[in-house]
């Protein structure tokens, strides 16, 4: 680690390491140290072995509730010229209280904040939301649409777009017997997402008499009351298998006949860049879903589009069942985290320059 580095950059994210709450901080992190800048990353512990031989410099805090205190105390011993907060609300705002020595960057992957988020009760979670929107030195989003809506709720028109990236390599060679025809959603099965339309979708097949098979791969507050909707309604074609492994859940979505991705269209979905999208675009199957902000954006027109509801996606499924297995090629996977750290290190220097 090169100390006497003249930019040096602190990412403050959140969780322990691997999770995608840091992902982010991690990729930009290790593609800005290629570029000569040293990087420091801080993260919920236990250390993670993996990042033993990590090209930027992992400081570890105990638990959320030394975070303020971890990342206060690193500002000043590192003296970093630039300071990384993703989705920063009131911890980063108790974080940078009285420190300005250096460049603030605020970076938003989604923005739960917003004011038409009934779940945000906490007013001061507005209040920091908004004060990093207004006064950070660079402001970066995963969103075009939510770039622009900071430009139009508080004239922020320097907002540096980049969106995410896949994690994942991909060689065509992964695959995995499932049904002829299945239909796989992969994602969080969380009570304020769309992945109930796919059940409700189902209901109204069998009433037609089509019964396709259904998996449903992921894990959250909602999937236990999911299946007893499906237990409930003898939904025998639908399966959920919880979270699996990357190398196993791309099987699953390769073998797919098509991926369903229902996603309302709604400033909170706008507002953010769904990671599934460049999972989805790896396996190079069908993807029924919506033509909502990045999904559109990642997946342009080669997705095939419908809104979010029951009957829509269930049309949507009748028309997969009658056409034969395709492969597709999504412009995302042309897109490489690499080139989202190149991003970030030209709105650096062009923040530097004017």
């Amino acid at each position: 680690m090169n100390r006497s580095a003249s930019q040096r950059i602190l990412f403050c994210s959140h969780g322990v390491s691997g999770s995608t709450l840091n992902l982010r901080a991690r990729k930009l992190a290790e593609g800005l140290s290629r570029r000569d800048w040293e990087c420091h990353v801080m993260l919920q512990g236990p250390p993670d072995s993996s990042l033993t031989d990590a090209k930027f410099k992992v400081h570890y805090f105990s638990s959320s509730k030394r975070q303020v205190f971890t990342a206060r105390r690193l500002v000043r011993r590192i003296l970093p010229t630039h300071v990384h907060f993703l989705n920063p609300m009131l911890a980063a705002r108790a974080t940078v209280l009285g420190e300005r020595r250096h460049l603030i960057i605020g970076d938003w992957e989604d923005w739960h904040t917003n004011p038409e988020n009934p779940s945000i009760r906490n007013p001061f979670q507005r209040q920091a939301d908004r004060w990093f929107i207004k006064n950070a030195d660079i402001v970066t989003t995963c969103s075009l649409s939510l770039a622009q809506e900071f430009n139009r709720r508080y004239f922020r028109n320097d907002v540096c777009y980049i969106p995410y990236a896949s994690t994942l390599g991909y060689t065509g060679a992964s695959s995995i017997s499932l049904p002829s025809k299945t239909f796989v959603f992969m994602g969080s099965i969380r009570p304020h997402w769309n992945h109930r339309t796919i059940l409700e979708a189902a209901v109204l097949l069998k009433a037609a008499g089509v019964q396709p098979s259904i998996i449903m791969i992921g894990d959250g507050a909602d999937r236990a009351p999911c299946e007893q909707f499906v237990r409930h309604n003898r939904l025998s074609n639908v399966s959920f298998t919880g979270r699996l492994d990357d190398e196993t859940m791309m099987a699953h979505l390769r073998s797919a006949h098509a991926l369903l991705f229902p996603i309302e269209d709604n400033l909170l979905n706008r507002s953010r860049c769904p990671f599934k999208v460049f999972h989805y675009a790896l396996a190079r199957r069908p993807i029924i879903t919506s033509a909502v902000g990045e999904v559109l954006q990642h997946l342009g027109d080669r997705a095939y589009y419908v809104p979010t509801d029951a009957q829509s996606f269930a049309k949507a499924i009748l028309h997969h069942l009658s056409i034969p297995p395709q492969d597709i090629d999504y412009p995302c996977n042309c897109s490489s985290w690499d080139d989202r750290s190149q991003a970030l290190a030209d709105a650096l220097e062009k923040h530097a320059i004017g």
